[in-house]
């Protein structure tokens, strides 16, 4: 399924509301787009739609921050993961994040297209900067077994 739209940054949360729509516990979106694309952003209005314990904050120094969620029912955590730093796919091994994603949960991965290779299928979501305010999201959701 493939999905383009244009959002405005104060329109984040009926897009945010729409992603968890479509998404599934256990999907692993990778989140792509350039420096204040509004990653952080989106991640953030997604917990606060999912009654996260805490604010959703950027994972660029702590490079994974998880928060507890309700999703269709069911508490689960949300991993919001910046792999911006990460120097190779051994790294993504090495301080345990493949681990972590193997719980179940639903998983944000700031920059995935950089380690896309090393994941099982995920949803792409391309955030594009069309102007301050305007956002261009394309997100496509690979086939479902």
């Amino acid at each position: 399924m493939n999905i383009d739209a244009s959002v405005v940054l104060d329109a984040m949360p009926a897009f945010a509301e729409k992603l968890v729509s479509l998404i599934e516990p256990d999907d692993i979106i990778l989140l792509i787009g350039p420096l204040g694309a509004g990653k952080t952003t989106l991640v953030r209005a997604v917990a606060e739609l999912l009654n996260a314990d805490s604010e959703a904050a950027s994972p660029t120094f702590t490079i994974l921050n998880e928060y507890m969620v309700t999703f269709r029912g069911e508490r689960m955590p949300l991993r919001h993961v910046d792999v911006y730093r990460l120097s190779g796919d051994d790294a993504f091994d090495s301080i345990g994040l493949r681990e972590s994603i193997a719980i179940r949960g639903i998983t944000f991965i700031e920059w995935g297209d950089t380690i896309r290779h090393i994941l099982p299928p995920c949803v792409e979501l391309t955030i594009d900067i069309v102007s301050m305010e305007e956002r261009r999201m394309s997100l496509v959701i690979p086939e479902r077994k």
